[in-house]
C-alpha cells in the first residue's frame, strides 16, 4: 500500500488504492487522510467518500466504500 504512494505521491488513484487499504483495516483515520489528499487534488471520488468518512455514519461509508469497490 504505502510503496505505491511513494512511487506516484502525487498520484490521486495511488491515495485513493492506499485509503481503500486502510479501510479495510480498519485505519479509518489514515484512511481519511489519504481520500484527503486525493480529494486536494481534485478527485471528486475522494472528497465524496472523505464526507462520508467525516461524517457521523463512519461504519455505512467505510461499507458503502467496500460494496463499491467489491463491485468494479
Amino acid at each position: 500500500m504505502s510503496l505505491t504512494i511513494f512511487k506516484h505521491p502525487g498520484d490521486p488513484a495511488a491515495n485513493l488504492n492506499a485509503a481503500m487499504a486502510c479501510l479495510r483495516r480498519g485505519d479509518l483515520d489514515r484512511a481519511e487522510r489519504l481520500y484527503e489528499e486525493a480529494a486536494d487534488r481534485g478527485s471528486v471520488v475522494a472528497a465524496d467518500d472523505l464526507e462520508r468518512l467525516r461524517s457521523d455514519r463512519r461504519r455505512q461509508a467505510v461499507t458503502i466504500i467496500q460494496d463499491v469497490v467489491e463491485s468494479k
